[in-house]
């Protein structure tokens, strides 16, 4: 063929969706390609056309006329466009057979439900050589419609394109009968150019356009192009299953969408039109609403901070509507009252990563479309949902002050009465005891809504209310719903609420012991909610946060309860009220499900549980991880839920804690090999890493569920938070391997690559890599013995250790700059506005934890120069928007982390040398933010000439490590991905891979034939044995036992 004998001579993004590739069609039954008996005359046609010189450079000049996009294609696509241009008339003279004589397919005169635009959006999706029966259906309900629509037009034009480049390759699609022949589609683009001002150049720059697979190309297309672009490019751009990871992608959609459709008396997109239309044709405010929809998603997404800027969006839109609306049933008071309310209620979802910590972001959008509401005559007044969407923001925000206060005073016991401790507090009026969100209840019932279940619910999360028992004001997120049939469950969420509206477990067994109706049996989201408390890790003593905000339960106060009392509120174990639940005929699934899976210590009590629910039939794929090599096996799995799926990762990365929490990484000093001898004989049996079990099964799962693997990065998240904990080692197999330190770094840094480049960066997976550095370089800087931390005389693994921090500390450092500052580079040309490009505008909530693990790890390297870049960034922040009210105001844990930043800065400062003079500027500055701006924020009073006794362990040990790695700081600036995989390559010859090692899985002979086929025949201590022993070593090592007495004459020992 011609394609084989062209050589590209630059390299270009590929491009799919058959717009500039030739187009396989394959032969099925209902759509098959009519292949008439093709001779050499085509190919020695196209040779006459477009001869080929010596070494395949295309000799032909470029044509005269040709879409503005010509120099951005390889040669492959140039002469593919020329083609076309050359033969598109001459071979379409007889198209539309079908059409003409009347005779048109069932299939193709079926309406679809889809719109124009989505039918174009889902078949460039699509390559046309693997087109199902359906995309077949969908271009055939296309190609019959003659409306002068944009989307119409341009789904015809891939359709003719590609039938043509299927005409190039001597074949014929049967879908040219029910297409234009060319006399009549030239006469339809002058009629459409004479309506729209749209051209056939138009056209194929929208091909060009969402050709790419990435998103943000198409975004950088879209903004390059100087076509006419229509209004639902952008809604294919902004489309839910898209993946923006720009924040300028984002954010200039944003801006173009203000400047083209919300401040112009008319779009751009009809400028050139002979006939002029009024604006509210080509952006209706029904096709606002569902911008507004999709831009929040995407926000959700990849950029909570943006919804104030989508609020600002919103409010001017509306303040456009004029009270007489052309083309319109509705007032143009109805249309603003619609899109008030609608916009609040989208912008209390809540965030896809951290959605309690973003919620802030969801407050401003919401208060800032509040402040218009009186505004306009009469003014826009709120629905019943729109209530429950502030209160399902206001019950996830930090606490006030007067909140704040409020839970510090109420009582320790149950029920947690306020109590008064001075005359103020006697003489205080009892609706200052309620939380926000509680009044907004108390407004909504004002306005004529009912207090209905959701509203219940909603009030016991938001605190005590008047006529109710109290609770605790906890911070969490909204329950859901339901409606119809299935709005009795509404009364049990109610209950489920006011069980997790408590501060530890014997409340909530007091809080599931009452429920709201008489002799109501608890429902699984009670039980999920009880549970979860059971499951809770008790409150540091040393931690300053209040009841409610955390997920941790607070002592249990005792009062003045007697024995019997006490012993008659104490909450069953967790067996027993998993006993209690089966016993009520009521079997797990959902949250319950996957908090039940959560909380296994061994893996068999998970699979009983699975086997329990309605999801038993993934036990036995899930149990053996040999099966998923198999496609069948992935291919039933992917249809496993995601939250299940993702309790299941967590709940092998937890099992791998505890196998490495009790013993530690071999010494390879010379002094310490006797030590390391004998903590060998300490040591457990060499185990199955399940953490590597995990790894293996995230990818494999996410390979088969494409949409997953764009947007779900919760299990990339558990599995590098584990791999960042500070007892956590990773081995493959055995717990004996002396590399564990060196495999946990290569592999944490392998899946933090992956994630990022496919997922997009964000806060965790930062947070997490700048524990890993610091806990890596501890490591293998000291040994921990009997809670002292020595030096060791030898630095572990240093060569490739020293390598892989050098490359980790530079992706911390561009991670940094990414997320503090991803708007900071804006396109030319792009015009931003102020309101949506906020000066630094971060993606996500960075300033707190992981400000504060970012200094850690750059303190214990010995980068001064980044130490003060990151003071320089949060005193920045005071005056803009990047840092939260949260960690402007004292007694919440963002601020509690920003004075640990500058405490630990102030004492490293002496010792790592950093300049008098910046110290003694950074503190000029924050003074004159507290004189200035009312800054909160406090210089630590540390005595800067303190000697390293005085300083804590943790310091101590930072200053060791900083002076023991002297040549990292050089590394940062010279190494590279290449050198860092070249050493890593090597270190793999010499030693196993370190991503699921399957060389060191003991085989199983008996793993197919195993005596119990299911999870539940299994006797359980045979159950308990195998749950930590899932690949088998255990039988492989009785294996051996039964060849050994079968030699010696001695009978096998039983299990």
């Amino acid at each position: 063929m011609l394609g084989a004998r062209i050589i590209a001579l630059r390299g270009g993004e590929t491009l799919r969706g058959g717009i500039f590739r030739v187009a396989l069609v394959r032969r099925s039954h209902q759509n098959t390609c009519l292949r008439p008996n093709t001779t050499d005359t085509a190919s020695q046609e196209r040779e006459q056309i477009y001869p080929v010189q010596h070494g395949g450079a295309l000799q032909a000049e470029l044509p005269t006329e040709q879409p503005w996009q010509w120099h951005q294609m390889t040669p492959e696509e140039q002469h593919r466009e020329r083609w076309i241009r050359k033969n598109k008339d001459s071979l379409a003279v007889d198209w539309g057979k079908g059409v003409r004589s009347g005779k048109v397919r069932t299939e193709c005169s079926r309406r679809t439900l889809d719109s124009p635009g989505m039918v174009l959006d889902t078949l460039l999706r699509v390559q046309p050589e693997h087109w199902k029966p359906q995309h077949w259906r969908l271009a055939g309900s296309i190609a019959v419609n003659r409306a002068l629509r944009p989307q119409i037009m341009a789904v015809q034009l891939i359709l003719r394109r590609n039938a043509l480049l299927a005409r190039q390759r001597g074949e014929a699609w049967k879908i040219e009968r029910y297409l234009d022949d060319a006399k009549t589609w030239n006469k339809r683009l002058e009629e459409f150019r004479l309506v729209s001002g749209i051209t056939e150049d138009d056209m194929i720059n929208w091909l060009w356009i969402l050709s790419p697979e990435s998103s943000d190309t198409m975004v950088e297309r879209f903004f390059s192009s100087k076509c006419r672009k229509p209004l639902f490019l952008i809604h294919v751009l902004v489309s839910r299953d898209r993946a923006l990871h720009k924040p300028e992608s984002f954010m200039n959609i944003i801006s173009y969408v203000h400047e083209n459709y919300v401040l112009r008396d008319r779009p751009e997109s009809e400028g050139g039109g002979y006939y002029a239309q009024p604006v509210s044709r080509d952006l209706k405010w029904w096709h606002f609403a569902l911008l507004i929809s999709r831009l929040t998603w995407h926000a959700r997404d990849s950029w909570p901070a943006a919804m104030p800027g989508l609020a600002r969006l919103t409010a001017d839109y509306i303040r456009t509507v004029d009270d007489n609306v052309h083309g319109s049933s509705r007032t143009g008071n109805e249309i603003r009252f619609s899109l008030f309310n609608r916009a609040m209620q989208y912008f209390s979802l809540p965030a896809q990563i951290q959605p309690i910590a973003h919620m802030e972001y969801n407050w401003e959008a919401q208060k800032h479309l509040l402040a218009i509401a009186p505004e306009f005559k009469p003014a826009l007044v709120l629905s019943h949902d729109s209530y429950r969407a502030i209160r399902s923001v206001l019950i996830a925000v930090p606490k006030s002050k007067a909140e704040a206060i409020n839970s510090d005073r109420s009582a320790k016991t149950w029920p947690p009465y306020r109590q008064a401790v001075d005359g103020i507090d006697e003489r205080r009026d009892p609706v200052d005891d309620l939380s926000r969100s509680v009044k907004a209840g108390l407004l909504a019932r004002e306005a004529g809504y009912p207090d209905t279940p959701v509203d219940k619910a909603l009030s016991a999360l938001g605190g005590s209310t008047f006529g109710h028992a109290p609770t605790i004001q906890t911070r969490s997120l909204a329950p859901p719903r339901w409606s119809g049939e299935l709005s009795i469950l509404n009364w049990h969420m109610e209950w489920a609420m006011r069980v997790r509206a408590t501060k530890n477990a014997r409340e909530a067994w007091m809080a599931f012991q009452r429920p709201p109706i008489p002799r109501m049996k608890p429902s699984i989201h009670v039980y999920a909610e009880m549970f979860d408390k059971l499951a809770a890790a008790p409150v540091p003593k040393s931690s300053t946060v209040r009841p409610g905000d955390c997920k941790e339960v607070f002592p249990v106060s005792n009062g003045n309860l007697t024995a019997f009392a006490i012993a008659r509120l104490t909450p069953p174990e967790p067996h027993e009220l998993y006993d209690m639940m089966i016993c009520d005929g009521v079997r797990p699934t959902g949250k319950c499900l996957e908090i039940l899976i959560k909380m296994a210590t061994k893996k068999g009590q998970a699979l009983r549980v699975l086997q329990d629910s309605p999801w038993k039939d993934f036990a036995s794929l899930l149990r053996n991880w040999r099966k998923w090599e198999q496609p069948e096996t992935m291919m039933q799995l992917r249809h496993l839920p995601l939250g299940i799926f993702n309790a299941w990762i967590y709940m092998l990365c937890n099992v791998q804690k505890s196998y490495t929490v009790h013993w530690r990484a071999p010494s390879r000093d010379g002094q310490e090999r006797h030590q390391a001898k004998h903590d060998n004989d300490l040591k457990p049996k060499a185990r199955p890493s399940t953490l590597a079990e995990a790894i293996e099964l995230a990818y494999r799962f996410q390979a088969y569920r494409p949409k997953a693997a764009r947007h779900d990065r919760r299990p990339w998240h558990t599995i590098l938070q584990f791999l960042a904990k500070d007892k956590i080692l990773y081995n493959s197999f055995t717990a004996d391997s002396g590399d564990n330190i060196e495999r946990t770094l290569v592999a944490f840094l392998q899946i933090y690559e992956r994630a990022v480049s496919t997922q997009g960066n964000d806060s965790i997976f930062f947070r997490s890599l700048c524990i890993m550095i610091r806990k890596i370089l501890t490591w293998a800087t000291f040994r921990h013995r009997d809670g002292v931390y020595e030096e060791r005389k030898k630095l572990l693994g240093q060569p490739l250790v020293e390598a892989l921090i050098a490359w980790a500390l530079k992706r911390a450092v561009q991670s940094f700059r990414e997320l503090a500052f991803p708007v900071s580079r804006i396109p030319k040309g792009s015009r931003p506005k102020e309101e949506f490009h906020p000066k630094n505008a971060t993606r996500y909530n960075i300033a707190g934890n992981a400000t504060y693990r970012y200094m850690l790890a750059m303190g214990c390297c010995g980068n001064k120069e980044e130490m003060i870049k990151i003071m320089d960034w949060i005193l920045d922040g005071w005056n803009s928007d990047y840092v939260t009210e949260a960690v402007k105001t004292p007694f919440n844990v963002g601020h509690a982390y920003v004075t640990k930043t500058f405490t630990y800065f102030v004492q490293m400062s002496p010792h790592l040398c950093i300049p008098f003079q910046e110290v003694r500027r950074l503190r000029l500055r924050l003074k004159r933010l507290r004189a200035g701006s009312d800054c909160t924020w406090l210089w630590p009073e540390v005595d800067e000439s303190s000697t390293e006794d005085e300083m804590s362990v943790a310091m101590k040990n930072d200053l060791t490590i900083a002076r023991r790695w002297p040549a990292l700081k050089e590394m940062m600036g010279g190494t590279t991905r290449l050198d860092v995989e070249g050493i890593v390559e090597s270190w793999k010859m010499k030693r196993l891979d370190v991503l699921f090692d399957k060389e060191l899985a003991p085989k199983d002979e008996d793993e197919e034939d195993s005596e119990w086929e299911d999870a539940a025949d299994m006797p359980d201590e045979v159950e308990a044995e195998l749950a930590e022993d899932p690949f088998g070593e255990l039988a492989a090592h009785a294996h051996k036992e039964k060849v050994a007495a079968k030699a010696t004459g001695t009978q096998r020992p039983e299990w």
